[in-house]
């Protein structure tokens, strides 16, 4: 059964800017609570928390929650030793949420269940869409951005491999 509603995002200025944000952490009861902060300009931050909910949840403002106005939880359950299925839960209690959007998003991006972007083709980083779009160059659906944190065992090794600045798959 197909789920009505999925995880998409769209372009965020603040996500695209050309800096990478300060990371902090904060050990909690539930897991850990990270905060990502940028400058806004004017003398403002931006500051996003995600709360990471041991062993295999996320609480975010993500998508719908802009202005206090709602969340979305991650939760991915194994399926086995080498993948898992991700369920996004959102909610918005100011409008509804909009499932159109995130419905065209995923139908770019998943093909078969699987994403198009994954570890045997890099995600298909892109150096160009570094420099103008986001820092990750791994296109705008954060769960790929996800996934590539989650399957990509061998990080360190391809950072030493790498001569290739300014980011690397590391």
């Amino acid at each position: 059964m197909r789920a009505p509603c999925r995880a998409a995002t769209a372009q965020r200025p603040l996500l695209s800017a050309p800096t990478r944000p300060k990371l902090e952490a904060e050990r909690t009861d539930f897991g850990l609570r990270n905060y990502a902060i940028r400058e806004a300009g004017d003398g403002r931050r931006y500051v996003r928390i995600n709360n990471f909910i041991m062993p295999n949840k996320v609480a975010a403002v993500g998508n719908e929650g802009r202005v206090s106005e709602g969340y979305t939880i991650h939760w991915r359950v194994p399926v086995d030793d080498e993948s898992h299925i991700r369920f996004d839960v959102y909610f918005n209690r100011v409008r509804p949420v909009a499932c159109q959007r995130y419905e065209e998003e995923v139908a770019t991006e998943i093909i078969d269940n699987r994403y198009r972007r994954n570890k045997r083709n890099r995600y298909l980083q892109d150096r160009e869409q570094m420099k103008t779009g986001n820092f990750a160059g791994m296109g705008d659906h954060y769960a790929v951005h996800d996934a590539f944190a989650a399957e990509w065992p061998e990080r360190s090794t391809i950072a030493r491999a790498s001569t290739s600045a300014p980011v690397t798959l590391a």
